[in-house]
């Protein structure tokens, strides 16, 4: 894989991008053979500094079984690999011509039509230019069969920045001076409402300033899952847990909203030390909330931000079922969390 520059030349949008192959492979009517096909994902835009997620999914569309069955896979340079966060199994390439960036993924035995997924999660470094794009791609191959490479799939590195128009107040509205004011969408991927226990889930949070002056300084954005009660300013999750294992999410926005502008946050980077998330919800979730400017001690009304707006903070996500076992090794008691200062 191989990382270019580019200035962008429009405002990117996050997608999800997947080239499937232009048609299915299938086996050839009385000739006995392993066919295999390989498929890479990944988001459409990242951000510096922040995580990439790979899925691979694979597939014996033969009638014969292949044997010794591996995957090559190249991270983009400007990344590094995320080995807890990636299935279980992967290894650097030690070949003769080895790559710094290369690994493989041993399959085994692979009958005809089984198929699999595999993930494999890198952290972008945070000096990488906006307008960036990664081309990745993966091969699979057997000893029956040569290497089948997957289409390439393109991500952008920039920041997830969209406008809003602006809206100007008269200026005998009976307001006052221009503040921000801040709102929110929640999002979950796969867009779903019933999960199993344990199953890989992406929170996507996305807060616009709607208001008619910049965010004055940064802030904190907690999500709540099933909390005790409705979230409000100042009471942050740990303070606000109603099932348990309790998990919840902090982030830092450090990033000044103009007028009309959001950014885009994942649980795929959150800041770890102030919480508690597994990738995945536990039996019992229902909703979840995130509350926009959760902290600031000093005031015990309102966060840090002065908005126009302070009643409009609270996000909600309802009508979530998630059923079956929890997945072992959780933490029943909350573990305890840094403390956090008033601004990130």
């Amino acid at each position: 894989a191989t990382a270019t520059s580019v200035p962008p030349t429009a405002t990117p949008t996050a997608t999800a991008t997947s080239v499937p192959p232009t048609s299915t492979p299938t086996a050839t009517p009385g000739v006995t053979e392993p066919i295999l096909e390989i498929v890479v994902e990944a988001q459409g835009q990242v951000a510096p500094g922040t995580i990439l997620r790979f899925t691979i999914t694979f597939r014996n569309n033969g009638n014969a079984v292949a044997t010794n069955v591996q995957i090559r896979f190249t991270a983009p340079d400007g990344t590094e690999f995320i080995d807890e966060r990636s299935s279980d199994g992967w290894q650097l390439f030690t070949g003769v011509q080895q790559s710094p960036n290369e690994y493989i993924f041993p399959i085994g035995d692979l009958e005809p039509g089984e198929s699999g997924e595999v993930t494999f999660v890198v952290q972008v470094d945070p000096a990488t230019a906006e307008g960036t794009i990664f081309n990745t791609m993966a091969v699979i191959e057997s000893a029956e069969v040569p290497a089948v490479e997957a289409e390439t799939v393109e991500t952008l590195v920039a920041m997830f920045r969209n406008y809003m128009p602006r809206v100007t107040r008269a200026a005998d509205d009976g307001l006052g001076d221009a503040r921000a004011d801040l709102v929110g969408t929640l999002r979950l991927v796969p867009n779903k409402t019933t999960f199993a226990a344990g199953e890989p889930v992406r929170i996507e949070l996305t807060i616009t300033n709607q208001g008619d002056a910049p965010t004055e300084s940064g802030f904190w954005v907690d999500l709540y899952i099933n909390p005790a009660r409705t979230p409000e300013a100042n009471l942050i999750w740990p303070e606000n847990c109603g099932l348990f294992p309790c998990h919840g999410i902090v982030w830092p926005v450090n990033t000044q909203l103009e007028p009309g502008e959001s950014i885009t946050l994942t649980s795929d980077d959150i800041a770890a030390e102030y919480s508690v998330w597994p990738g995945w919800f536990v039996n019992g979730t229902t909703d979840i909330y995130a509350y926009l400017d959760v902290y600031g001690r000093d005031d015990a009304a309102n966060g840090a931000i002065d908005e126009r707006d302070e009643t409009n903070n609270l996000v909600h996500l309802p009508g979530l079922t998630v059923t079956g076992e929890n997945p072992p090794l959780l933490q029943e008691a909350l573990p305890a969390l840094t403390e956090r200062p008033e601004l990130p």
